[in-house]
């Protein structure tokens, strides 16, 4: 074709103009030293894709030219010149159902612009006219109906003829990861992650927050609140606390902030929080309430006095309170490293802000927390306070300066000076005669006091008491254990005894609210002894314990109060066997099972007997099964199963534990023999057959004298289909061993069972034996004549 001329086509209606080769370069493909972004896209031909798109060297297009001219039949003018640059082309291909309107299909770079005529695509058949009426792809099937459809992402409209974009029927909550295309000036499509599509509307920002509430955490407490904002245009999103915003990250670049994370990290009053979202279209705001389940601080210790054997506490209230308080918690060990819910707790109800903790040891080191406590739980726990008990009191040493003998004359005044060392606290002195004070008692460490004469040899005692006191202190390190009804107790001797000891009181009770003066006591009177069993106590009670020592000076301290909950008390087996009433059955191959059920502290241990002989598992056709619930402590059951029930016997079960034994029979009576006859043998004669056996195994009846209780029968038949009613039998008295049975067939096959019987009834029939008759002997036999001739005289 000529380049650069214009073309009619009278089916197209259209001009067709050629560029010519020498123009066209490859400037479309070309990238700038400037610029990146030389690529210029072929343009977009309705109905139609680019099919392909190619470079063409100058040797290529030489080649095409020359081809060119000989498949016209031409020849090749001599002045051609061919153009020494490349060139780009795309082509054309049109969609299925439509088809060019002439031969155009291709266009040519020419200084980063595709020229010169366009390719155009024209529907087939119905779709040739105004496309069928359809807004995109149109297709005509068999030029008598039109089908419209539609690109990817759009879908057709009622009219079956507009391609829409689909309207989804849920409003987004959040845009996380979504990308939004526009649906129409107020409705955006928007695709989200797995698949999911939402509609976002223009206008004002709709605020979803999750998780949705009440919000309450404790003391210090940590919480994540996301608010969304929902809406186009796209709102700004903030938190708010109070009239401060919180920390405000500005969005990345090209991105679309739509949710912001607050983030409450130890928070320990109760607070608001405000979400905020405005766009052009409006501004609307959350607020949510962050509720502190609990005080917001801890009490503050004022002061710890510590004693020998207690330590007494003072503090002030919480600085942050969230509402009332109620009570507080006290918190105290001698080991800081173990976790909080192992430590010793005492409750102070609200308003006392004192406590005394008693029952200490002396001079040792105790960890104290406190809490607060409000009607919604614990508030924040308080850090550890370190204090040290004091030593234990010591006894005092009571030293008499003029000796423990004084020689005064009669009636001639003296003195007798009381020195006292080693005494902690100061002890109270007073100066005794024959048990009786003679001066009322002073704290000092030394007293003297003046006699004005004597007559007699008299004794006078100085008398010196603190808080160590007469008694000695609690005993150390008790234990106990539980065994049933009974608890064993075992502890140690006092560390200050104060005198020479004489026992022990164990006091013990189950309602420990009661003063102790009304708890039930044990005394022992050897000092020696140091453990005791208290028996004779209620089953699966707790009870609540204490023990002192006593010296020849008088009772010493308690010690805590400890606890221990009984079990059940020893008993010995009680049997009960299911079923209890003599079983009676008739002899079958279906198993015969026995239960038993033993109730015991300890726990029974069961055997069982048949007939006075040890039943061992899986021995002689027995099972023998434990069947004790698993959490059962005071009873054991066990079943007994005979594989079979084909014999008379005595079930006996026997439950032993260390406080005895018990048992229980079950007789079994089998309704006869439990066996069909052994050594069954069927032996072919020539006037039928005979059959032969020993007794069975097992006859369930007993031999009398020269009489035997039981019989046989014997069932035989031609046809083993029958029923066995229909076989023929023969009884056979119960001495008898054999039985000829006398038939007339010859060479016949019979089938043969032998069955048992006894007084009690027919036994388990034997299984069947094969055998066939005989032949009859011949009878041959000779018959001679004798003649006799009589002459006649």
């Amino acid at each position: 074709m000529p380049a650069n001329v214009l073309f009619r086509r009278w089916a197209s209606r259209r001009e067709i103009c050629y560029p010519r080769y020498e123009d066209l370069d490859t400037s479309c493909t070309d990238i700038t030293e400037r610029s990146m972004t030389g690529l210029v896209a072929p343009p977009v031909v309705p109905h139609a894709t680019v099919r392909a798109m190619a470079f063409v060297p100058p040797d290529n297009l030489r080649r095409l030219i020359i081809q060119y001219y000989r498949q016209q039949g031409k020849l090749m003018p001599k002045n051609v010149t061919f153009s020494p640059k490349s060139f780009l082309f795309v082509k054309y291909h049109c969609d299925f159902g439509y088809e060019l309107i002439d031969e155009v299909d291709t266009l040519f770079c020419h200084r980063k612009s595709w020229v010169n005529t366009v390719p155009v695509c024209r529907g087939k058949g119905l779709c040739q006219s105004n496309n069928g009426g359809c807004s995109h792809s149109c297709l005509s099937i068999n030029d008598v109906t039109v089908e419209c459809r539609c690109p990817r992402g759009m879908t057709l409209d009622s009219d079956q003829r507009t391609c829409i974009k689909p309207i989804p029927k849920t409003l987004c909550r959040s845009l996380s990861g979504c990308t939004c295309s526009s649906i129409n000036d107020n409705q955006y499509s928007c695709s989200c992650p797995k698949g999911a599509k939402c509609l976002l509307l223009k206008g004002p920002p709709k605020l979803y927050v999750e998780p949705p509430g009440p919000y309450e955490v404790p003391p210090g407490g940590n919480l994540n609140i996301t608010c969304s904002a929902v809406a186009f245009p796209f709102p700004d999103i903030y938190w708010q606390r109070g009239d401060n915003n919180l920390q405000i990250t500005p969005a990345k670049a090209g991105t679309v902030k739509n949710e912001q994370v607050l983030i409450i990290k130890e928070l320990f009053k109760n607070a608001e929080f405000t979400c905020i979202a405005n766009n052009s279209e409006g501004k609307v705001e959350r607020t949510v309430k962050v509720t502190i389940t609990g005080p917001g601080s801890a009490p503050v210790l004022r002061g710890a006095l510590s004693g020998r054997t207690n330590i007494a506490l003072r503090w002030d209230p919480p600085h942050i309170v969230n509402r009332p308080i109620t009570s507080y918690t006290i918190y105290y060990t001698n080991n800081g490293n173990q976790p909080i819910k192992n430590w010793q707790q005492m409750e102070v109800k609200e308003p006392s802000n004192t406590a005394m903790i008693e029952n200490l040891r002396p001079s040792t080191q105790y960890y104290i927390r406190l809490r607060a406590n409000d009607q919604m739980g614990p508030g924040r726990l308080g850090n550890p306070a370190l204090v040290t008990t004091l030593k234990p009191a010591s006894r005092p040493l009571v030293t008499i300066e003029q000796g423990e003998e004084l020689l005064v004359g009669p009636l001639k005044p003296f003195e007798l000076g009381c020195n006292i060392t080693r005494a902690d606290p100061m002890p109270v002195v007073t100066w005794q005669h024959k048990g009786r004070p003679l001066n009322n008692g002073e704290k000092t460490l030394f007293m003297k006091m003046h006699i004005g004469g004597i007559i007699e040899n008299t004794a006078f005692s100085c008398v010196a008491e603190n808080e160590a006191g007469k008694s000695p202190t609690a005993p150390e390190r008790i234990r106990y254990q539980i065994e049933g009804d009974k608890v064993n107790l075992q502890w140690e001797q006092p560390r200050i005894t104060n005198a020479p000891m004489v026992g022990y009181d164990i006091l013990y009770t189950d309602d420990p609210s009661l003063p102790d003066d009304q708890w039930k006591v044990k005394h022992i009177d050897n000092p020696y002894d140091h453990s005791i069993t208290i028996s004779d106590l209620n089953e699966r009670t707790p009870y609540t314990f204490k023990i002192r020592g006593k010296n020849r000076l008088g009772e010493g301290l308690l010690s805590r109060p400890f606890n221990a909950t009984t079990w059940l008390g020893a008993r010995p087996p009680f049997v009960t066997v299911t079923p209890s009433d003599k079983i009676v059955k008739e002899p079958s191959n279906e198993p015969l099972s026995i239960e038993c059920e033993a109730l015991g502290v300890p726990k029974p241990k069961i055997i069982w007997l048949w007939s006075g002989q040890l039943v061992e598992d899986g021995k002689d056709e027995f099972r023998v099964y434990d069947i004790t619930p698993m959490d059962a402590h005071d009873r054991a059951t066990s079943k007994l199963i005979a594989q079979s029930t084909t014999r008379t016997g005595t079930a006996t079960c026997q439950a032993i534990n260390t406080e005895g034994s018990d048992e229980k029979r079950t007789e079994v009576k089998v309704l006869g023999p439990g066996s069909p006859p052994m050594s069954i043998q069927p032996t072919p004669m020539h006037i039928g057959f005979d059959v032969s056996w020993h007794p069975p195994k097992r006859p369930n009846g007993r031999i009398k004298a020269r009489f035997i209780d039981y019989n046989y029968i014997v069932y035989y038949t031609k046809d083993p289909d029958l029923p066995l009613a229909e076989w023929k039998s023969q009884v056979v008295d119960g001495d008898h061993r054999n039985l000829t049975v006398h038939v007339d067939d010859e060479d016949t096959p019979y089938v043969v069972k032998v069955q048992a019987a006894t007084d009690d009834g027919a036994g388990i029939i034997s299984e069947a034996y094969e055998v066939t008759t005989g032949r009859k002997r011949e009878f041959k036999s000779r018959i001679y004549c004798r003649a006799q001739i009589v002459k006649e005289l």
